[in-house]
């Protein structure tokens, strides 16, 4: 269960499925996609996620709601060297909002390949992979994502 976040950021990989079955998530800035806020020490975190989304302008709170995964978080380093602990948040749309998260070009909401595919090649985009399959089922079949080194090292102690 989550309580509180026990690094200097979180950032929040917020996602919605559109009318067209893709998933998108909200990448403002597509080096470092996703919701990026200074957490505030000893207030739960559910509660602070929750409120850095329905201040959006392109969320609010009568059209998505949002579900924040529990089972799931990881830690990353934001390319300003501060580390981050990164929540998945997953909402349902009516379909009156998935107009303007389908939008398109000026849309801040991205199809999850389209926004790997542009991130700089490094252990942050990693860290985003492994959260994308937690959203595909991974965490409920034990499969997960790993970096070439870190597979050598594993295979190595054997």
């Amino acid at each position: 269960m989550l309580a509180y976040c026990q690094t200097p950021k979180t950032v929040v990989m917020a996602t919605v499925t559109g009318s067209d079955g893709i998933v998108r998530m909200l990448a403002d800035d597509i080096n470092q996609p996703g919701l990026i806020f200074e957490p505030k020490p000893l207030q739960p975190i559910v509660e602070q996620i929750t409120t850095q989304l329905q201040s959006r302008s392109d969320v609010r709170e009568d059209s998505l709601r949002f579900h924040i995964r529990a089972n799931y978080t990881d830690e990353l380093t934001l390319s300003d060297g501060v580390t981050a602990t990164l929540y998945i948040a997953t909402a349902t749309a009516s379909q009156k909002s998935l107009s303007g998260i389908e939008g398109g070009d000026g849309s801040s909401w991205r199809s999850i390949p389209d926004v790997l595919r542009s991130m700089p090649q490094n252990r942050s985009r990693l860290v985003y992979l492994r959260a994308w399959q937690v959203l595909l089922g991974a965490l409920e079949d034990g499969v997960k994502a790993i970096d070439f080194d870190e597979a050598m090292r594993h295979l190595n102690r054997e």
